[in-house]
């Protein structure tokens, strides 16, 4: 009987059998840097976004082709996933100005009473001693500094200067919500301490911005506050019962 055991090669035709067919060659043996090197260049051909090619990423001469295999992979992604916009935008900057110890800050805050869109720093007086309020927490702290302690000097007050601190980054913190309230603007912040950085940074309208800036200013120092800040278009409000 022949030996019906096919050729290694080739397989042998017989009456009525199919058409011989011959063996699909081994593959090669490549080394891993050479299939690192295949599985970037696939992935800069196709896996870009709409198909195209990202020149940037095709491996150099002389470069070691494996460590590049996430690259084309985080283009990818960062097409994918959405990306925080860096657009800037314009606030809506409102200053509550009216002459000193006319009410601002207690009419301020029945304002910002139960209104979960609002954040920011209220400045009571709790017993004759000024406290920063932080609206978002509801936490409060000594505005006042204690002995010892880095003071900002403003008239007959000596201001804590890492109470200030302290009021800025909760201030920042709430920049995601619709209003930012901070009372108040005064000589401190015309003298770049205090409040100052954070407005100055705020002014820049920068990404991150909330869309309304409630800003609580005394007569006597408006225009000053507006010139030093660049807020000529800012609204000016003398009570808070129409915003």
């Amino acid at each position: 009987m022949d030996d019906l055991r096919p050729d290694p090669m080739v397989w042998t035709r017989r009456p009525g059998c199919a058409p011989a067919v011959a063996p699909l060659p081994a593959p090669p043996t490549r080394s891993a840097q050479q299939r690192s090197a295949g599985t970037a260049q696939y992935a800069t051909r196709v896996a870009t976004p709409y198909g195209g090619r990202l020149e940037s990423q095709r491996p150099a001469p002389g470069a070691q082709p494996h460590r590049l295999v996430r690259a084309p992979a985080g283009a990818l992604d960062a097409h994918v996933r959405p990306r925080r916009t860096t657009t800037r935008h314009r606030m809506n900057i409102v200053l509550f100005s009216r002459p000193v110890r006319s009410g601002k800050t207690t009419e301020l805050a029945t304002w910002c009473a139960g209104r979960s869109e609002v954040g920011g720093i209220l400045m009571p007086d709790r017993d004759g001693v000024r406290c920063f309020f932080d609206i978002a927490s509801g936490r409060q702290w000594p505005a006042v500094a204690t002995e010892g302690e880095e003071a900002l000097p403003v008239g007959r007050f000596l201001f804590s200067a890492d109470a200030f601190r302290k009021a800025c980054t909760c201030a920042a913190l709430s920049a995601a919500k619709c209003w930012i309230v901070i009372d108040e603007i005064g000589k401190l912040e015309l003298a770049g301490a205090g409040f100052g950085p954070l407005l100055r940074n705020l002014a820049a309208h920068p990404p991150w911005a909330p869309e309304n800036l409630l800003l609580v200013v005394r007569d006597t120092l408006l225009d000053a506050v507006v010139r030093e800040f660049g807020w000529e278009g800012a609204r000016v409000v003398s009570a808070l019962d129409r915003l």
